[in-house]
């Protein structure tokens, strides 16, 4: 039973990867104008030239976004909207994407120095690391991107079904062993993928300064004086009144509520 739930898993990540490597195909001639835009826009001597070409780049760049799935790409596009809104300097949502990119590519200095940046520009204090007993034991988690763990788990799936498989026919201790130890890392990365996919907290970032009221809705007392700043990422724990508000849990653990409007869910 378990190496037929293997099997089905192993094909799902085949057909996952083929259509990962075929997009940028897919999608070149629009990129490449994207990017003329852009380099056009870094080479403008005029603010109103640069702005028009960086605006003519993140239309090209985010019409691409909408039409493709990037859940598992390599977080360029991403990282390049994040560029693009850096330049245009509107730095919330140049945090928003600069974050998208680092989900996908988290061993990325550029994006972490960028987002360093753009945190900065917005007021933001540097992010703390994240200490959760799930990160201590899954440490791969932050270093390894989704699409690498999906070609790892492919890996040592079928290293493990090939191990067993022969020690059907070949009874030998050691190959029932690297079955065992094969089988046990699978069993690891299919637990981290099914956090990815499943269990791991939704969160989201801040496109726009909001307070944080003790309810859904602005007739309720604040939280406190001070607004929770754009460009900060947050952990959204519940969504109330047809998504109109979200009870979330602040990087400092407050429990709060804010509109939907200031906030992006990644």
């Amino acid at each position: 039973m378990f190496l037929k739930a293997l099997i089905a898993s192993l094909l799902a990540c085949i057909v996952i990867l083929a259509a990962v490597l075929l997009w940028p195909k897919k999608n070149a001639p629009e990129l490449d104008k994207a990017y003329e835009n852009y380099v056009n826009g870094e080479k403008a001597t005029t603010i109103s030239a640069r702005k028009e070409f960086f605006n003519r780049a993140l239309s090209q760049y985010t019409s691409v976004e909408k039409n493709a799935d990037l859940s598992l790409s390599d977080g360029k596009l991403y990282y390049n909207i994040a560029n693009t809104y850096f330049q245009l300097e509107e730095y919330p949502l140049a945090a928003y994407y600069y974050y998208r990119a680092q989900a996908l590519v988290p061993r990325n200095d550029k994006i972490k120095h960028n987002l360093d940046l753009t945190r900065a520009k917005l007021g933001l204090h540097p992010e703390k690391k994240d200490r959760s007993i799930f990160k201590s034991i899954l440490f791969f988690h932050d270093h390894l991107p989704l699409p690498e763990r999906l070609q790892l788990f492919f890996l040592l799936g079928i290293l493990s079904t090939l191990f067993f498989s022969t020690y059907i026919w070949f009874p030998k201790s050691w190959l029932k062993k690297s079955g065992i130890f094969f089988t046990v890392c699978t069993t690891i990365l299919l637990l981290d993928l099914a956090w990815t996919f499943y269990l791991s907290p939704l969160e989201g970032v801040l496109v726009h300064s909001s307070m944080l009221y003790k309810d859904a809705g602005r007739q309720y007392a604040q939280v406190s004086d001070q607004p929770l700043l754009a460009g900060t990422k947050v952990e959204a724990t519940e969504i109330l009144q047809d998504g109109k508000w979200l009870k979330i849990l602040t990087p400092d653990e407050t429990v709060g509520y804010i509109p939907q409007d200031a906030i992006l869910l990644l």
